[in-house]
């Protein structure tokens, strides 16, 4: 059976978000399928295609006609589809739909094409409170198109809990890992008088990272025993988030403890894993009215094999001995509580890495959705 993974992003060797893609797409192979996949491409003059391959499908052109034809332009998509005799497509969905978007999944519904849509994070609607005008009437946009959007839908893949998704019932998975790619931590540091913390995203805002700098602001204030230093490793993030982290670096003196280390990937970042201690996740994803949260750090971090904190509820980690479950609020993360949850943790990187490995791998979630597209 023939697929089509429909995501209009622009591909990077550092963005974990095109790993994920690439990885999804290859396990969907894995379980049975002949894939092929999208993905959007800009040269040095600003113009901007969609890509299959190799191959241009769409010349959106550049400066801001191409902004309009990305959202209404879809035609020579369709006819692709339909000459390739694509009998599914997967769908990464990231609030782009349109009147025109919803036509073309309309006339592909019409032809008998199959419409599976992945919601990477749902509720999002939280996610364009603070944002601009623009923004905030894209969202406009999109909320009157998705629920005709959603009549031609077979099933909506989610992270989340829901059972359905805007009266459409859902597949749920979690995020995975290809433990392939993932290098486990090579070094078992025993405790002494360091924690060496590091925090590895896209920053924003629902990263909520200004909750432990706040902590360790707390926590300089005594007298110490143990020096606590946190690692924030980000390339691309919200430049106005990382302005204010940085703030309040300044704002309280710990420019010696908190070190922002930008884009790292590859050996450097295996290295600076190698180093670390515990990995700090998302704290703040309640600003955005998530609780229950399948995020991707926290099972890179496990197959890492390093102990790891976050708030909210994961069901693939709660209650696990190497995870610390912090409130899902504004309170400034608690470093004593945090001292003493690595002072008690007594596992090795394998024990982490062993206890997830058939449980969050990439061929392991997307086989739930294979199971639907079979039916």
């Amino acid at each position: 059976m023939k697929g089509l993974y429909l995501a209009f992003e622009n591909f990077s060797d550092s963005s974990g978000i095109s790993k994920k893609i690439v990885n999804q797409k290859k396990s969907l192979e894995y379980n049975g399928f002949l894939m092929e996949l999208t993905h959007i491409k800009k040269n040095s003059d600003g113009f901007k295609f969609l890509m299959i391959n190799d191959k241009v499908i769409i010349n959106y052109g550049n400066g801001i006609f191409s902004k309009i034809k990305f959202y209404t332009k879809y035609n020579k998509l369709f006819y692709y589809i339909l000459n390739q005799r694509i009998v599914f497509l997967y769908i990464r969905y990231t609030h782009y739909a349109t009147p025109f978007f919803v036509n073309f999944l309309k006339k592909l519904f019409k032809n008998k094409v199959r419409l599976f849509l992945e919601i990477p994070t749902y509720p999002y609607d939280e996610e364009y409170q603070n944002r601009g005008t623009l923004m905030k009437v894209k969202l406009f946009i999109e909320n009157i198109s998705r629920r005709n959007m959603a009549k031609y839908l077979e099933k909506i893949v989610t992270v989340s809990h829901h059972d359905f998704i805007w009266g459409i019932p859902t597949i749920k998975i979690s995020n995975g890992i290809d433990f392939d790619s993932i290098i486990m931590k090579r070094k078992h540091r025993t405790f002494s008088n360091t924690l060496q913390l590091i925090g590895v995203a896209s920053i924003a805002r629902w990263h909520g990272f200004d909750r432990l700098i706040l902590g360790l602001a707390e926590y300089y204030k005594k007298d110490v025993n143990i020096c606590v230093f946190f690692n924030i490793v980000s390339g691309k993030g919200d430049a106005e988030v990382i302005f204010f982290l940085k703030q309040l670096v300044e704002k309280y003196g710990l420019s010696k403890y908190v070190k922002f280390s930008g884009c790292v990937y590859g050996k450097e970042l295996d290295c600076m894993f190698d180093e670390s201690d515990m990995g700090i996740g998302s704290l703040g994803c309640h600003r955005i009215g998530i609780s229950d949260i399948r995020v991707l750090k926290n099972r890179e971090y496990a197959a890492r094999g390093i102990p790891f904190c976050y708030s909210g509820n994961d069901i693939d980690f709660d209650g696990r001995p190497y995870t610390l479950n912090v409130s899902a609020d504004e309170t400034p993360i608690n470093i004593e509580s945090v001292l003493t949850f690595y002072r008690n943790y007594s596992g090795f990187p394998e024990d982490i890495r062993k206890s997830v490995k058939d449980l969050i791998s990439w061929n392991y979630q997307m086989s739930k959705v294979a199971k639907e597209i079979n039916r």
